[in-house]
């Protein structure tokens, strides 16, 4: 009995030490998360569509932000919500969209080598969400913002349901010359505007 319990102390001590010290840092392989990604890029790209990452952050005093956006504002509407039936189809896996938005803050012009920001308030069907990635889908004249959330587990909940965000798009994502119908997209409601880009 002495015995296996002696190899099982040298082999957890073995193990510990070569995790600690040959561990790749970062975040570990995904191969099957990668494939769905590449795939879905790639249905993408063949459709015309264009994915950008979009910086995001959330505001530590969100109408503080909101007032230091410069420029004329757009003229933001209300929209059907729901992604659109071709983004239904290529997308693999199916974002958690906010139900619907509150106050969006959006120039109405940007310049081609600058980044655009945008600021808005997501409400969540309930205080179990989190913010998750953000993707820009872009085509021809049209900008789709798709604001995911991620599912809080186990007993965690998130202190409101409404989470502001600021969204960047990196400079050159959008075509100068081009005037853009812009959608943020939300589960019951969305949100659209124009936007012009010099």
């Amino acid at each position: 009995m002495i015995w296996v319990i002696a190899a099982i102390l040298v082999f957890v001590a073995g193990y510990t030490f070569v995790n600690l010290r040959y561990r790749k840092p970062g975040k570990a392989h995904e191969p099957y998360q990668d494939a769905k990604d590449r795939a879905t890029v790639e249905r993408l790209v063949s459709a015309g569509f264009t994915r950008v990452t979009a910086g995001v952050e959330r505001p530590a005093e969100p109408a503080k932000s909101a007032s230091s956006f410069q420029g004329p504002l757009a003229e933001v509407k209300e929209a059907l919500g729901g992604l659109t039936p071709e983004l239904k189809e290529l997308l693999i896996d199916l974002p958690s969209l906010p139900d619907d938005f509150g106050r969006v803050v959006a120039p109405s012009t940007a310049t081609a080598m600058l980044p655009y920001s945008i600021q808005y308030s997501c409400n969540l069907p309930d205080h179990k969400g989190i913010l998750g990635e953000t993707y820009v889908y872009t085509k021809e004249d049209k900008v789709v913002i798709v604001t995911s959330f991620e599912r809080l587990k186990g007993e965690l909940l998130a202190r409101t349901r409404e989470s502001s965000v600021i969204l960047t798009l990196p400079a050159g994502t959008l075509k100068a010359g081009t005037r853009y119908q812009v959608t943020l997209v939300g589960a019951r409601g969305s949100k659209q505007w124009t936007l012009q880009v010099n």
